[in-house]
């Protein structure tokens, strides 16, 4: 976690930096960043499908007034969705990037 987040915060400030100075490398960075996080999307979307009953446990125990919300259809409609929008932005941002790789000069 704290391991984790300096680590994000390394390869966030060296995209941000590779495009300001529209550095040769930052396409590859921020493309491979992105399909990172697009993997461990679909990782956890199935770790989800494999135990759903203490997701939904753990929700209805943090929330006992909306407890009857968060069911087991609920959750996994709503992860669904969120996984399949999260991996079309995904895409949308990569082929964005890659087309625009000639940007990337220096």
């Amino acid at each position: 976690t704290i391991l984790y987040s300096l680590i994000v915060l390394v390869v966030l400030g060296a995209s941000f930096y590779g495009i300001l100075k529209r550095k040769t490398w930052t396409w590859k960075l921020v493309i491979g960043w992105y399909l990172l996080g697009i993997g461990i999307s679909v990782i956890n979307y199935f770790s989800f499908l494999a135990d759903k009953q203490s997701v939904v446990r753990f929700y209805q125990q943090i929330s006992p007034a909306d407890a009857q919300l968060f069911t087991e259809s609920s959750i996994t409609g709503f992860l669904t969705s969120a996984l399949i929008m999260s991996v079309v932005i995904g895409l949308i941002v990569i082929f964005y990037i890659y087309r625009k790789r000639g940007f990337f000069k220096n």
